[in-house]
């Protein structure tokens, strides 16, 4: 009997969560044909453009007039100002927030006029953004009007007269001569070997004689910097050249890093 009565309450408990879970189930279906997958943009085609050099640019909207003067925009600094995939994503960014709010509006890139270009870059202060940040903004919009009525796919340009946001500048934070000398100090003793410490003195005595990107400086290929030069050759943003003086120091640094380096490429050669 007390059996009978535990598998009683058994079947009980799970006939109460089967009607749980088919409640659950129901709501969901009768969610879902009402609004749809929520999880997915609506009337939006996500499309894959390759531009060269292995830049990607992710059209939003198939549909929209808007997508094919933005792609046309991206693709044209691209071949003309070999601007970086980083720029291109950002100018994206900018253009793609610009035509959200006119959206709200139901105004198009072609239809938006010197108003709601204005309300625009009022709105990114209301919402916090600084100078710079309503100035970069509006910058990219000047440059795809400015893009657009060159190639005639607009009839007038509505960003050509406004004016905006100045921003302030600011002298860089820097360091003092004290300071610079405890930071080249420092290198020459961290690392786990003492190869890894050369490496580390030479990078930061190059990096302090030349003034070059870190981008900049672990993108040198080893053979710039054979021979003992004089100057380095370096390929910065938008794939300018500009030549940098090495320092005697800097110079000691590589020459010493180099030695170590090429022992471990005979190594390495050896055991094939």
């Amino acid at each position: 009997m007390i059996t009978l009565i535990k598998e009683s309450n058994i079947m009980g408990k799970l006939l109460k969560y089967s009607f749980y879970l088919i409640i659950i189930i129901l709501l969901f279906l009768i969610g879902y044909s009402f609004f749809g997958d929520l999880s997915a943009p609506q009337e939006i085609i996500t499309e894959k453009i390759q531009m060269p050099n292995d830049t990607w640019i992710y059209s939003f909207n198939k549909m929209s007039k808007n997508n094919k003067l933005i792609d046309n925009f991206l693709e044209t600094i691209h071949a003309e100002r070999n601007a970086s995939k980083n720029t291109l994503l950002a100018y994206k960014r900018d253009l793609e927030a610009f035509t959200r709010f006119l959206s709200k509006k139901r105004i198009d890139l072609y239809k938006a006029n010197r108003k709601d270009i204005e309300n625009y870059i009022i709105s990114l202060d209301n919402h916090g953004m600084s100078e710079a940040t309503r100035a970069r903004h509006l910058s990219t919009i000047k440059q795809i009007y400015r893009y657009g009525y060159d190639e005639s796919l607009i009839k007038d340009n509505p960003s050509n007269e406004i004016k905006g946001p100045k921003s302030k500048r600011k002298l860089p934070n820097y360091l003092s001569e004290n300071e610079i000398n405890k930071l080249l100090d420092t290198s020459t003793q961290i690392g786990r070997s003492p190869r890894d410490k050369k490496r580390n003195t030479c990078l930061m005595h190059v990096l302090y004689a030349t003034g070059m990107r870190v981008s900049e400086l672990v993108s040198l290929p080893v053979i710039s910097v054979r021979g003992n030069p004089e100057m380095l050759l370096i390929k910065g943003k938008g794939g300018k050249e500009r030549l940098v003086p090495l320092s005697t120091p800097a110079k000691m640094a590589i020459a010493a890093y180099l030695v170590d380096w090429n022992s471990q490429q005979e190594i390495n050669k050896k055991k094939g």
